[in-house]
């Protein structure tokens, strides 16, 4: 339970720096870049990788890193776009109800043992979501793919990290292959730096490696905890996910209400009882 905490920890943080990178006008895409060259390099340092059993493993390892970090930068620049073009309210429950997928893909392809608290915490996580990130805003129905992008993009990054979990990989690779994934992430955001042509003294601005830097090692943080979690939990991977993804948006929620004074509504205080409902009910399916 203490790497599921962590990871809802990581990926909470990860969105107040992104408030934060918006109150100061960094262009997000620049730390954006750097944040997977420090979780490359925070990877390499802290998590002591077994090199010999990712040489062992590299036919297995190889080809699933490098779809997740292609994944890892294509989603977030998407995100990025949709937050802009759709909305930010509509793009992040599009995001956090991508939880949906990789609950039923474990469920089905792994064939988890299925009961009614289950299914009922998966169907309370649907509403539990959608209120608790409910906001009136108006979203821009011209870019109505964007989210379903998000959704269906999102779902498969997190299935991928099941995938990969389940079949894939052995405690000796763990570590590399999250190395692998931010390394890949990296190069790639290299490339898409000089196909986009980034002003490169930007990179070098205090607060965009500051934030970069921030970002890298939660994002690092948010992938290695939820492997841990997957390794670990006595939860089934589709609870685990359920968990999750409501944590997140329930934590978010009250960082913005208490550190952002951001208003809750009637719907956002609804979502928030069933969101902690949702949790102690697949909870109590463990």
């Amino acid at each position: 339970m203490a790497y599921l905490f962590f990871t809802i920890i990581c990926s909470t943080l990860m969105m107040v720096l992104f408030k934060y990178m918006d109150k100061y006008q960094i262009k997000v895409i620049y730390p954006i870049v750097i944040n997977y060259f420090v979780a490359f390099a925070f990877g390499i340092l802290f998590t002591k990788p077994d090199f010999a059993a990712i040489k062992h493993d590299i036919r297995l390892v190889l080809p699933a890193a490098a779809v997740l970090g292609t994944f890892f930068i294509v989603m977030f620049y998407f995100i990025g776009f949709s937050a802009q073009k759709a909305g930010i309210s509509v793009t992040s429950v599009a995001s956090r109800m991508s939880l949906i997928i990789p609950m039923v893909f474990a469920i089905f392809f792994y064939n988890e043992p299925e009961s009614g608290f289950k299914w009922a915490g998966i169907l309370l996580a649907v509403p539990a979501v959608l209120l608790t990130s409910y906001k009136k805003e108006k979203a821009n129905f011209q870019y109505w793919y964007l989210p379903l992008v998000i959704f269906i993009g999102s779902g498969l990054v997190d299935s991928i990290v099941v995938f990969s979990q389940r079949s894939l990989l052995r405690p000796e690779t763990q570590n590399g292959f999250t190395i692998f994934v931010f390394g890949i992430a990296a190069i790639l955001g290299l490339i898409l730096s000089v196909l986009r042509n980034l002003k490169w003294r930007i990179f070098f601005q205090k607060n965009v490696l500051m934030g970069g830097a921030l970002l890298g090692i939660l994002n690092f943080g948010s992938l290695y905890f939820i492997l841990l979690a997957l390794k670990n939990a006595s939860f089934d991977d589709s609870i685990v996910f359920g968990i999750n993804n409501t944590g997140i948006v329930l934590l978010s929620v009250f960082v913005g209400f208490l550190f952002f004074k951001e208003k809750l509504s009637a719907h956002n205080w609804m979502g928030i009882l069933l969101s902690l409902a949702t949790i102690i009910i697949l909870s109590l399916h463990s």
